[in-house]
């Protein structure tokens, strides 16, 4: 008998990554970021997702079978062959975490409350089979933090003194000893900073922006800016899919052979994109 099954998978970028909008800009930056259609934060569209792997898969090897199972199938350039929907369902990746710049370490990883417990949400609503889990992690989180995350005022989890983050000066809690924080910092990263809602908005609508530039004989024939995503941000996304009641998971079969490694969004051949794939359960 078919059932479905719903997995969860953090995605970490591992370098920086530009997934782009494809929307005409006429400011001063030429190329963004995808966005969340109701707030400033990035995201990676299902479709390009889903374009991302089965590229992986078809020019890695994965045979062609396993291939249309996930992915569907399509008729050829010739109008040849048949459309036919994957077994396997891509829901938009979305942000958990942004890198920010510290004066004692290279990186801190920030998110928010709220973005935790949408997360949490989508986890429940979709039937993540450790929802659960995760929901405890980010409420013990809200239970001992909601009333201190202020404005201008965000939160770490370990002993530096005077620690900021980016231009905002960091005020340091001390949290029970828990599974529930070793969970989200699994997720997140060690060094996890709680920030206000509002001010993580901030910083996710100030994204880094690269200069590009074409050269022909040495002399400059297109300069042109582009946003990025930046290394060491963390995204999750869900798979839906129909299976067999005594069939194991192809996708995470099939990531296992890449090393779980896949290169996302544009500018491949200059090391854009490259993100570190885990599912929820090996955590």
């Amino acid at each position: 008998m078919r059932q479905t099954k719903t997995s969860a998978y953090l995605l970490r970028a591992l370098s920086n990554m530009h997934v782009g909008s494809g929307d005409n800009n006429y400011g001063i930056v030429d190329k963004q970021v995808q966005r969340d259609v109701i707030d400033p934060f990035p995201t990676i569209h299902s479709s390009g997702l889903k374009g991302a792997f089965r590229e992986l898969f078809e020019n890695g090897g994965t045979d062609v079978d396993t291939t249309h199972n996930i992915f569907g199938t399509a008729k050829d350039k010739s109008g040849k062959g048949t459309t036919q929907s994957g077994n396997y369902h891509f829901f938009n990746a979305k942000l958990i975490g942004l890198p920010v710049r510290s004066n004692q370490h290279p990186f801190y990883i920030a998110t928010s409350n709220e973005l935790l417990k949408d997360m949490a949400y989508q986890l429940k609503i979709f039937q993540y089979p450790k929802a659960n889990e995760v929901a405890e992690a980010v409420k013990f989180l809200d239970t001992n933090t909601s009333d201190k995350t202020e404005a201008l005022k965000p939160l770490h989890f370990g002993s530096e003194i005077d620690l900021v983050l980016e231009d905002y000066k960091a005020e340091s809690v001390n949290l029970p000893v828990s599974s529930e924080f070793v969970l989200l910092q699994k997720l997140i990263g060690q060094r996890i900073a709680l920030f206000n809602h509002a001010d993580l908005k901030r910083i996710a609508s100030d994204l880094p922006i690269i200069a590009r530039n074409n050269l022909e004989n040495g002399e400059s024939v297109n300069l042109w800016y582009e946003e990025v995503v930046p290394r060491e941000s963390r995204f999750y996304f869900l798979i839906k899919y129909y299976h067999n009641e005594d069939a194991s998971n192809l996708f995470d079969t099939e990531m296992t052979k890449y090393k779980n490694i896949c290169q996302v969004g544009g500018n491949a051949s200059v090391g854009y994109g490259y993100n570190k794939i885990s599912s929820f359960k090996n955590l």
